[in-house]
């Protein structure tokens, strides 16, 4: 069974950059929780093969949801209910 190792990354330069090519800087977002979530395929030919989730949110319960997540091995349908709760409650792009 193919396993995908995930990594969580907060950014704690995000605020005062170009987020997501989002057009400008936003000095005001200092309270979101920025970052991404490296995706390590176990199976892979190179350390190099990683694939990034993007969060952007102010829901504290992201804490206990990284928790959850972080430096754990995971199966494909796991990564797939990672990406579709990342995407629907810990992405809120502005």
């Amino acid at each position: 069974m193919k396993k995908y190792f995930i990594s969580f990354v907060e950014e704690f330069w995000m605020p005062s950059t170009n987020f997501m090519g989002a057009g400008k800087i936003r000095e005001d977002i200092g309270d979101f929780i920025t970052g991404r979530v490296e995706v390590f395929d176990n199976f892979g030919n190179s350390e190099y093969n990683v694939m990034e989730l993007r969060f952007f949110t102010k829901d504290k319960s992201f804490y206990d949801f990284r928790e959850r997540w972080d430096y754990e091995d995971i199966t494909k349908e796991e990564l797939n209910k990672l990406k579709k709760i990342i995407k629907k409650k810990y992405n809120n792009v502005l």
